[in-house]
């Protein structure tokens, strides 16, 4: 009677149990330096790093393009508040802060526009 209740409680313990592999890799792809520079930045192989033509070019477009966003940003939450024809005092700090951020990036292209022509 004592061993069919050692064999029944250790039955009870065990458990169907699936282990599964681990891989771990340090990299992907062929990012090992002989066979290519990978997916990562690589600044000998950016232009942009180098050239400093290009990279007053890449920074005046960023630099409009914030304008830009800035621009369509304060014209729609205008809209936006306008649509009821009240803007609570709310949404007025709100329009109040992106015109303010939009004063600071056309001070910043400006002040680009100075330093670069």
């Amino acid at each position: 009677m004592l061993g069919v209740a050692e064999i029944t409680a250790s039955a009870q313990r065990r458990g169907y149990r699936v282990s599964r592999p681990v891989i771990i890799r340090s990299h992907w792809g062929w990012n090992n330096g002989f066979w290519g520079r990978g997916w990562g930045y690589d600044p000998f192989y950016d232009p942009y790093f180098y050239d400093p033509y290009l990279r007053e070019q890449r920074d005046r477009y960023y630099k409009q393009k914030d304008v830009s966003d800035a621009r369509k940003k304060v014209a729609k939450n205008r809209e936006k508040y306008l649509k009821d024809g009240y803007i609570d005092p709310k949404e007025q700090e709100k329009l109040m802060d992106d015109q303010r951020k939009y004063a600071e990036k056309v001070a910043k292209l400006d002040k680009f526009n100075r330093d670069h022509n």
